[in-house]
């Protein structure tokens, strides 16, 4: 049977809140880099964030900055469907925020999956 549109959009927020749940629990663990600035100067250092996750309704130029440099550095990059302040309070931080790295393997492996869940398109 078809999944009516209630029901399938119950399933994203769900998803979404599970996604953005576990992002908060890699923060409480101290394996969580935010900020553009910050996660380009990890990569450069060789600090190796396991993952880069960036939201969608970030800018042109930071998603092309952080595509480039996840490219470059060959760091899974997965843009998400979540509006800039869902994922900055997911991480207890106030405003906006456009990207999270996270630096366990483990967890971005568990990130990945639900990200997937979220939106088929990632990671990238």
């Amino acid at each position: 049977t078809a999944l009516t549109d209630n029901e399938e959009k119950t399933d994203r927020a769900i998803a979404e809140r599970n996604l953005l749940g576990f992002l908060g629990l890699c923060r409480r663990a101290g394996k969580v880099i935010c900020g553009t600035p910050l996660i380009c100067r990890a990569l450069a250092a060789r600090e190796k964030p396991a993952l880069v996750l960036c939201s969608a309704e970030a800018s042109a130029a930071t998603k092309k900055r952080l595509t480039t440099k996840c490219a470059f550095y060959q760091t899974p990059l997965c843009v998400l469907e979540v509006p800039l302040s869902r994922l900055a309070a997911a991480v207890g931080k106030t405003g906006s925020l456009a990207a999270v790295a996270v630096t366990d393997p483990g967890f971005a492996g568990a990130l990945e999956k639900k990200a997937a869940a979220l939106s088929p398109s990632a990671p990238r």
